[in-house]
């Protein structure tokens, strides 16, 4: 009986542009899990905050295990911190496309200031979760939940500087001016449509004509604010 002393040559390994393939993917879809986990915590902290939340609610919303996001997330606490940060870079956008309104043409003061507004109102109506977050950690009991004056009146503040170009004043009356126009602005821009169409008497209208009407009369109060009449 003979024996065949050949040995099979051991598997060839798989190519590196394989490898690198799946590692991309695998990072993909990391990332892809990990933004899902994130929107579907920050709803949950806005409507029952740190506290009404836990982990075992946030994996069924998101339809991920709990072993997964405490891969992603060492405990609760760092998620909801994760959840403030991607709300403040969001705001944090505010400024910026703020500033592209007021320099893409040349404006009087009042007609800069009702820009300024309209522009607020619109990011904030794109921007309400992440406003709703914010404003919920910034009268949070909990000192893990609240956030600090400064992170809370980052936009604010940031408005401020540019009110100073309309009308300048004094740091204080501007700071004061800054953050009630924006406290102003995000009060009306979390309404209900059912709550604007009762303000302003106009049930059963086209929310673009209801949305119009508010924003009218944000501008002419931010104007009174300000110390001048809106543009027309």
């Amino acid at each position: 009986m003979t024996t065949n002393s050949s040995t099979s040559p051991p598997p060839s390994a798989p190519p590196r542009s394989s490898k690198r393939s799946q590692s991309a993917s695998a990072i993909a879809q990391s990332s892809e899990v990990r933004a899902r986990v994130l929107a579907t915590a920050r709803e949950l902290f806005v409507t029952q905050g740190l506290n009404g939340t836990s982990v075992d609610a946030i994996a069924k919303a998101s339809n991920v295990k709990i072993g997964t996001i405490l891969g992603l997330f060492s405990n609760k606490r760092e998620l909801y911190q994760a959840c403030l940060l991607v709300a403040s870079e969001e705001l944090a956008t505010f400024r910026s496309g703020l500033e592209s309104v007021l320099t893409a043409k040349e404006c009087s003061p009042t007609e800069m200031l009702a820009e300024t507004v309209r522009f607020s109102f619109r990011f904030a109506r794109e921007h309400q979760l992440a406003i709703r977050l914010v404003q919920r950690s910034a009268i949070a009991v909990s000192d893990e939940e609240r956030l600090t004056n400064e992170q809370v009146y980052a936009a604010a503040d940031g408005l401020s500087e540019l009110l100073g170009r309309i009308q300048p004043q004094s740091p204080q009356a501007l700071r004061f001016a800054g953050r009630s126009i924006s406290t102003l602005v995000a009060r009306y821009a979390l309404a209900s449509e059912r709550e604007i169409e009762a303000l302003l008497g106009l049930e059963g209208r086209d929310s673009a004509e209801t949305n119009a009407a508010l924003e009218r009369y944000v501008v002419e109060a931010a104007a009174r604010l300000l110390g001048f009449r809106p543009a027309a």
